[in-house]
């Protein structure tokens, strides 16, 4: 496989959007001080354009999920919720990269609620297009809709790869059951 040479979303696009999503957050939340939940590794360069771009006060904490192993996806198979911050009666922003399958963050809302929040959104940067079955989740805050493709860039990578590019590309020559 190797990187394509088309760029699906623009540094300059994903700034604009950034700051628009978090003029949207900070009108919802305005009289709030939520904790926002990123998940890792893929949605920590989110995490913080986002944090920095909002008005509102908040606390960032950071939990660490693996649904992914080399070109599948759709299971979540190992998670640790241990936060730093205690979520009990706080209003809770939890931040994903990419909304996919619903796996992941229908797990994570689940444990959240379970460890006692008083309310729940959620934002992802990426929601993925396709006609595989997926967890029916309502989703707040959405970046940007894109295809069905191994999205790279931003936070995102093919087995630890293409993180840091500061642009949304894809990987060609994966199977698109991604």
């Amino acid at each position: 496989m190797k990187l394509s040479d088309k760029v699906l979303v623009s540094e300059n696009e994903i700034k604009a959007r950034v700051r628009e999503m978090a003029a949207e957050i900070d009108k919802d939340l305005q009289n709030k001080k939520p904790v926002i939940v990123s998940v890792l590794n893929g949605a920590y360069i989110f995490a913080a354009d986002l944090t920095r771009s909002l008005r509102i006060k908040c606390t960032l904490d950071f939990v660490n999920v693996k649904s992914t192993n080399g070109a599948e996806t759709g299971r979540v198979s190992a998670a640790r919720l241990f936060l730093d911050t205690d979520i009990r009666g706080k209003d809770v922003l939890l931040l994903d990269d990419i909304y996919d399958s619903g796996e992941t963050l229908s797990f994570l809302m689940d444990k959240i609620l379970q460890n006692g929040s008083a309310s729940i959104r959620m934002a992802v940067f990426i929601e993925k297009k396709h006609d595989r079955p997926k967890k029916e989740i309502k989703i707040d805050y959405i970046g940007f809709t894109l295809p069905d493709k191994w999205l790279v860039g931003y936070g995102m990578d093919y087995n630890g790869d293409y993180r840091g590019l500061p642009y949304i590309g894809f990987v060609e020559d994966v199977k698109n059951d991604c």
